[in-house]
């Protein structure tokens, strides 16, 4: 068993920002972004896209992408986990006779602005230890922690305790998985629906201005704006 497979769930009918995977970003369907990076990564032989969605699958195989199996209607929910969709990608092709696979990756085409040494460094991270999963994850500014405040009979009080009631210098650093890069052992497809379902996960950091989540009309235009510019950047270069 060896290699990586790269799956990217990309379910239609999104609610909060509707069509959001083939909207135009910066000149690109935003879907294309993450297929790009893929692929420019040099870890996978193919890039497969699991989608319930003809318009989205067909945007993906514009930008190279596979498509072979659309993705069963109950696995396309709103309330269904990303990985489950990458799941049933590996489920499938294992089934027609492909791989096997070491890691199992799941790129979420919300995440558009992910390098490919984001994807390399997970994976490298997962050959160094006994991970079972490993997903990139950005620093929360820790005054989130130290100011966050819940109101309850008309009064505030900190969500938080002592441990963060100090001053910034000493706060802890706190992490936030971004979404952008999540991998786990293939051993664990099928068994775990989620990284939250396993106390062996590891992180590799990514900075914020690779870590927008795309989910509302203002991190779209975020995301496109930071894309722009770092494109300018690598054209000018």
């Amino acid at each position: 068993m060896n290699g990586s497979l790269c799956v990217i769930p990309a379910r239609g009918g999104s609610e909060r920002l509707p069509g959001k995977n083939i909207k135009l970003m910066a000149g690109k369907p935003m879907i294309a972004w993450t297929i790009e990076c893929a692929r420019s990564c040099g870890l996978f032989s193919a890039v497969y896209v699991s989608t319930d969605d003809e318009e989205i699958a067909k945007a993906a195989r514009e930008y190279g992408a596979l498509t072979p199996a659309p993705l069963p209607a109950e696995i396309a929910r709103p309330d269904q986990a990303s990985m489950r969709a990458c799941v049933f990608m590996h489920e499938y092709l294992r089934s027609q006779g492909h791989g096997p696979w070491e890691f199992l990756f799941c790129l979420q085409p919300t995440s558009p602005l992910r390098a490919p040494e984001d994807i390399l460094a997970a994976e490298e991270k997962m050959r160094t230890g006994d991970y079972e999963h490993v997903v990139s994850c950005t620093a929360i500014d820790p005054h989130y922690h130290h100011w966050a405040m819940k109101e309850a009979g008309g009064y505030l009080s900190p969500v938080f305790g002592p441990e963060y009631q100090v001053d910034r210098l000493y706060l802890p650093e706190v992490l936030r998985p971004n979404g952008a890069v999540k991998v786990m052992r293939t051993g664990f497809a099928g068994v775990h629906e989620t990284f939250f379902d396993s106390r062996k996960v590891g992180a590799v950091k990514m900075p914020e201005e690779r870590s927008v989540h795309v989910a509302h009309e203002i991190d779209f235009a975020l995301a496109e704006l930071l894309l722009t510019r770092r494109e300018r950047k690598r054209d000018a270069a």
